[in-house]
């Protein structure tokens, strides 16, 4: 990076994880502020300085709790990096959008990060591959335990952790999970079954979170409020709309893909639109399609390869917001050349182990 800090591929993109045929990755989220201090939004320049200067210093006295620190200034973080650290998720789409006095810090194991001055002064979290909520939330606490011990946090007695949105507010925990629901959306039930979670008190949001759409049956499950509920029932919740998703993509797949008639049709699929990945520079809005579908033929068997590796996928041709995207056709090619030749390398193995030779390019709706 231009600050000189090299960070790693973060686990979820490296590792399998439990039902990763379904689930890409479970995070657990922590909101939480400085006691005293004037919420981001409502702070003057001068009173941001002050406040991410002092909890930049707590977590570099903390450093050892997090495993090792590194530590990234947003004004240091070029188009392309920031492109990346939102691929990976160490930043959201709102740290993204202001330069000054915004830090983040990734532990060195990568699994747990801190943002600074974001929506709230700090916003810890955590992100495992797979369906690991527990494990997401233990490692997010373990966090918050550690510069607790630095920083007061914000709180009172009726209302539990002050943030700056009330419905963060009280335990200030968004747990989440990051879908893959193909068979839903083949089937034409997308819609009912994830209707289904709402009724539990969580919510559906796209591939980067709030602020965006469901795209190419990727989704982001999430309880909706934190107020008035405790961490365990945040857990508890989530938890349960993972397991019904991830039983009800599995039955959708089963009967679209599972009879040979099914079956065919999705290899006819991958032998039709997958090779356009070798010969076309694809804008983004193509190309999640069409990894979408090559993630559900190497989850049913269809292409050799490991699940695991899909998340990689994913992340490259996901659409981001780091890079302004005027109506050019210049910046629309340059994103089509640099996505697609970064999906090329990881996939050129994978599709030629299948021998693909279609012609057709579709928008990837199988």
């Amino acid at each position: 990076m231009r600050c000189g800090v090299r960070l790693p591929v973060p686990p979820w993109l490296a590792l399998a994880g439990p039902h990763e045929d379904v689930v890409l990755s479970t995070r657990c989220r922590l909101a939480r502020n400085q006691a005293g201090a004037p919420f981001p939004w409502r702070a003057t320049e001068l009173q941001r300085r002050e406040t991410s200067d002092q909890l930049v210093d707590a977590l570099r006295r903390v450093g050892t709790a997090l495993c090792g620190t590194a530590l990234v200034r947003r004004e240091d973080v070029d188009a392309d990096e920031l492109d990346a650290l939102l691929a990976w998720r160490y930043v959201s789409l709102l740290w993204s959008q202001m330069a000054r006095h915004r830090w983040l810090a990734v532990g060195a194991n990568t699994a747990c990060s801190v943002l600074v001055q974001e929506e709230d002064h700090l916003r810890l979290q955590a992100i495992l591959p797979g369906d690991q909520i527990d494990a997401a939330v233990s490692v997010c606490t373990g966090i918050e335990d550690a510069i607790q011990r630095e920083v007061e946090f914000a709180r009172d007695d009726r209302f539990g952790h002050l943030t700056a949105s009330p419905v963060n507010a009280g335990c200030g925990m968004r747990v989440s999970a990051l879908m893959h629901l193909p068979g839903l959306s083949a089937q034409g039930s997308f819609d009912d079954v994830l209707k289904a979670a709402l009724t539990v008190g969580c919510s559906v949001r796209g591939l980067y979170g709030e602020g965006t759409l469901a795209s190419a049956g990727f989704v982001q499950v999430s309880n909706t409020t934190s107020y008035g509920i405790q961490c365990n029932q945040v857990v508890e919740r989530v938890s349960a709309s993972v397991r019904y998703l991830v039983d009800a993509e599995r039955m959708a797949r089963e009967e679209q893909f599972g009879a040979s008639g099914g079956r065919s049709n999705l290899e006819r699929a991958v032998d039709e639109w997958a090779p356009a990945l070798l010969r076309e520079d694809l804008v983004p809005r193509r190309l999640l399609p069409l990894v979408s579908l090559i993630r559900l033929a190497v989850s049913e068997g269809i292409l050799e390869g490991k699940v695991g590796d899909t998340s990689r996928w994913v992340a490259a041709a996901g659409v981001t917001a780091a890079r302004p995207l005027p109506a050019s056709r210049a910046v629309e090619h340059f994103e089509a050349v640099r996505r697609t030749a970064a999906l090329r390398a990881e996939l050129r193995r994978v599709l030629a182990a299948r021998g693909t030779s279609g012609a057709r390019v579709s928008d990837g709706t199988v």
